[in-house]
Formats: C-alpha cells, sequence, structure tokens
C-alpha cells in the first residue's frame, strides 16, 4: 500500500490468520467525503464462508454458512437470521398463490372445502357432519341431506339420486263435485309412495267410468300398478262385486277404480256406483315412475 496512506504498522499472518489495524485507516472519496476505521477486525478459521451481518450500533454479528437442507428466517430487528431445516423438495414457496404437489399438511384444526374437489370416498362411515348436505347441485341445508328441485338422475342402480315429500289433490274424473279431497306423497328414487282421501262425491256423468285423477308423477309404462282402496262410504256395491280397488296403468298419472268379483273378470266403477252426495274414499298405493 503507499506509504502516504499510513495505517499499517505491522501485518501478521498468524495461525489464527488475524489482520490487525495498528493504526487508523482514513479514506476519502472525490466527493471530498472520508472514512476512517480503527477497530480491529478478526477472521477465524470457523468463519470460512461466513457473512458479518450489522445487527445494531457498533455491533456485529456472524451469519454462518447453512446446510443444503436449511432456509434463512428472519431473526427480527437487530439479530441476526438462522438457518431452518425444511421440509419436501423443491423450490421455495415465494408466490401468493403457490401450486403445491403433494403437501402432507397433517390434521387441520380447522377449513372451508367449499370449493375442494377430490374429496375422500371412503373412511366417512363414522363421521358427524353438524349441518345438511346438499348432493346434484342442491344447496346445503341446517340438517338432512338436500336434493335439487329437478332429479339429476343417475344410472347407476345404487345410487340415490332424488327424494320429494309434498302433497296433491285427488279429483274424480265425470263427477259433479269433489270436494274436501286431500293428498300427500313421498318420492324416494324413482318410487312413489302415496296416499289420498276424497269426500262428497256426485255424479253427473251417467254411466262414465270412474278414475281418480291428480297424482303428482305419471307412472313408468313398465308395468300397471296396485293401489288399495282403504274405505268407502256410501257406494253401490254391485251384486257381483267382492271388494273396490283400483290401479295405475302404465304410463298414467290417474288411478281407475274397479270391482273384484269372485270368479270372474273384474267390472269397470260406474258413475252409478257412487253418485250419492255423501259417498267418500280413502286409498293409498305405490308405484314406480
Amino acid at each position: 500500500m503507499p506509504d502516504q496512506i499510513g495505517y499499517f504498522a505491522s501485518l501478521k499472518n498468524a495461525a489464527g490468520k488475524v489482520f490487525s489495524y495498528l493504526a487508523s485507516i482514513t479514506l476519502t472519496g472525490t466527493d471530498g467525503k472520508t472514512l476512517t476505521v480503527n477497530e480491529s477486525l478478526t477472521f477465524n478459521a470457523a468463519d470460512a464462508g461466513a457473512l458479518r451481518v450489522a445487527t445494531a450500533a457498533n455491533t456485529i454479528g456472524n451469519l454462518a454458512v447453512g446446510a443444503t437442507t436449511e432456509i434463512l428466517v428472519g431473526g427480527g430487528a437487530g439479530v441476526v437470521p438462522v438457518w431452518t431445516t425444511v421440509t419436501g423438495t423443491g423450490a421455495p414457496v415465494r408466490a401468493t398463490s403457490p401450486t403445491l404437489v403433494t403437501p402432507a399438511l397433517g390434521t387441520p384444526a380447522s377449513g372451508v372445502l367449499t370449493n375442494c374437489t377430490g374429496l375422500p370416498t371412503v373412511g366417512l362411515a363414522s363421521q358427524v357432519f353438524a349441518a345438511g348436505i346438499g348432493v346434484g347441485g342442491a344447496a346445503a341445508g341446517t340438517g338432512g341431506i338436500a336434493f335439487p328441485a329437478s332429479a339429476v338422475a343417475v344410472a347407476d342402480a345404487n345410487t340415490l339420486d332424488d327424494y320429494e315429500e309434498g302433497t296433491w289433490t285427488p279429483a274424480i274424473a265425470n263427477s259433479g263435485a269433489s270436494v274436501a279431497s286431500s293428498g300427500i306423497y313421498t318420492k324416494i328414487g324413482n318410487v312413489v309412495l302415496f296416499s289420498g282421501e276424497i269426500n262428497t262425491i256426485g255424479n253427473t256423468a251417467g254411466a262414465s267410468n270412474r278414475t281418480i285423477t291428480g297424482l303428482p308423477f305419471a307412472a313408468s309404462a313398465f308395468s300397471v300398478h296396485a293401489i288399495t282402496m282403504g274405505e268407502s262410504s256410501f257406494v253401490n256395491y254391485p251384486a257381483t262385486a267382492l271388494e273396490l280397488t283400483g290401479y295405475i296403468a302404465g304410463g298414467a298419472s290417474a288411478i281407475s277404480m274397479v270391482w273384484n268379483t269372485d270368479d270372474g273378470a273384474f267390472i269397470v266403477v260406474q258413475g252409478t256406483d257412487i253418485d250419492n252426495a255423501n259417498a267418500g274414499l280413502v286409498f293409498s298405493g305405490v308405484y314406480r315412475i
């Protein structure tokens, strides 16, 4: 170094690699500003590759070299960062919306899965749901399983794709009047369970066939569906009739009423069979749609 700087008294190359500045160093920049160093700076063998970090006024900390399995984590103001062992593989995640590949997240304490896909299909046998469940695009309620208003048909024979409860209004076709009628139904998949009651049936149609209309769904074309008459009042039984019953023809949404006979063909119920102003019917049945 030039002698006019005058900052070396000696330069020692001891085993500890100590550079001792026994005098001061004053450096003057082209802008006239000066920098004076009068501290001793020591590099030990253990400091190889380390980085000196200013942690506070007149204080220097030593940032050691981290392993390849560690990342640097800030320690806060005035504290030297520390190396922390990482988990997983690949580059550190730095984006605001990173894509994680097969992360092992452990058991979360809570979470919202509204937009999640690929939910587990096994292991739910003992799960307890605090609120309702919505399927087929239906919104989940406070309890139970919600199905959409319009069924989303599923071809799988082992999958329930619809459930519905409701009311319907039964009526007598070819009748002068039918009042105080009511009906309820439950639809489970493609099966409908129903019941109904009709009171005060008049007659203006003479010999026309009697049918009960207004079923909530049309029957499937697969076959004929039997129904049960539970009670009938003020009904005129023909001489050969044993009981009043009925059926739903394939594709129909009405009940055809008939008389069963002894060792003979059934007889279609006529208007004159049910023509009393006080006549009433109670019935129920199950059919497929």
